[in-house]
């Protein structure tokens, strides 16, 4: 027993050094993808198209802050839905140029509100005000 705890505890710098690397190249990753949050008072529907040709199809409820994007490809488009029809749809370039406007915000309290109007850069925390109950 006491020589399995000595080969553990030999192996935890080793260890160690291997979770610091992951941790570093983890913080380098490149940025995830415009936070977008449902401003709608209805669920949408978001299908989210990578560059490796995968998708997604998920429906956001109300108020519903996400990331967009992957680990393993980069978002090429988005086709939001709303009450049944195509309410927005983002190609490539205007993803890029939503994540281009949005670098400045280190706080990660803003997102890209989707809602009847187009898409704006608000507060996260103002969805709530936003929403009709």
């Amino acid at each position: 027993m006491a020589r399995k705890l000595v080969g553990l505890m030999a192996e935890v710098p080793r260890l160690g050094a291997l979770l610091l690397t992951c941790a570093f190249a983890a913080g380098c990753d490149p940025f995830p993808g415009p936070r977008v949050q449902n401003g709608y008072a209805t669920d949408i529907s978001v299908h989210v198209t990578y560059d490796d040709g995968t998708s997604n199809w998920t429906i956001w409820p109300p108020c519903r802050t996400v990331h967009l994007g992957a680990p393993h490809a980069r978002v090429a488009r988005v086709v939001i839905e709303a009450d049944g029809r195509i309410a927005q749809e983002f190609s490539y370039e205007d993803i890029r140029h939503l994540i281009d406007d949005a670098k400045g915000d280190r706080t990660g309290l803003l997102a890209w509100v989707v809602d009847s109007t187009g898409i704006h850069l608000a507060p996260r925390d103002s969805c709530a005000e936003r929403t009709p109950r």
